[in-house]
């Protein structure tokens, strides 16, 4: 994963550039540089995170997880991995600048949270979300098994648990978008979004947001650390490695 940052009209855009946008130690350390900065910009008054290209995140990178595991280290990419996210999740959550994430394609896996994390979520007509840790006999990470049900009426163990597509239509439905934009609207949609802020008094906004995020920051804070051992331990079980073989396989062909 690649990110481009720009900086533009009172707001921060930054722009996941990199095919299914797969999270790298380098590429997170970008981003996580970037919130930082902005949140010390008196210039900038909210940040649009999306992506450049037609998948929003599938969050895990499957070839690194398999270098670990025939390394003997399966859990060495989630070990690197996770804790930078995490990072990244908390620093939007308590940032004081308002956050509009705009989904443009799938989200999967670690990459649900970064678009849920959004204090204004929007989604295109094509953006859907999926619980990919199924899939992999992995349990859910990256802060999602707290956003999903927070963000979404009805979430539970079947989301959680089981691969499924949650597509643009319920997620609005459901909670999980503001609003859901035809493809070439989504973008502008969120620079007007963000420009509505650059008229508002930035402390007052923080504030506001600050109250907001409470009851989510004290979930996020109890059980980022509980889920990041969770998958630690699902890595290290012998069917991570049989199921992420399987997947590797199915994805080649």
């Amino acid at each position: 994963m690649t990110v481009i940052a720009t900086r533009e009209n009172g707001y921060l855009l930054l722009e996941m550039n990199d095919g299914g946008n797969p999270f790298t130690a380098e590429s997170l350390k970008f981003l996580k540089t970037w919130i930082d900065q902005a949140e010390h910009d008196m210039l900038v008054h909210s940040i649009i995170l999306t992506s450049a290209t037609k998948v929003f995140s599938v969050g895990g990178h499957l070839s690194q997880m398999l270098e670990g595991v025939e390394e003997g280290n399966p859990s060495k990419y989630v070990e690197e991995i996770v804790p930078l996210i995490n990072e990244i999740i908390l620093a939007l959550a308590k940032s004081r600048l308002p956050v509009i994430t705009a989904l443009n394609g799938t989200a999967a896996g670690g990459g649900m949270s970064l678009f849920l994390i959004g204090d204004y979520r929007l989604t295109s007509t094509k953006g859907k979300l999926y619980t990919a840790f199924g899939d992999l006999a992995l349990t859910p990470d990256s802060g999602s098994s707290i956003l999903l049900p927070y963000r979404m009426h009805g979430v539970g163990t079947h989301e959680l648990a089981q691969s499924t597509f949650i597509n643009s239509e319920e997620l609005v439905r459901r909670g999980g978008a503001n609003e859901v934009c035809e493809p070439d609207d989504l973008l502008p949609r969120a620079k007007e979004i963000a420009k509505s802020y650059a008229s508002l008094d930035r402390w007052a906004v923080g504030q506001s947001k600050r109250f907001a995020n409470r009851i989510l920051l004290e979930r996020l804070d109890k059980y980022l650390d509980e889920e990041f051992k969770s998958i630690v331990e699902a890595c290290r079980r012998d069917s991570f490695e049989r199921r992420l073989r399987e997947v590797i396989s199915k994805l080649s062909k």
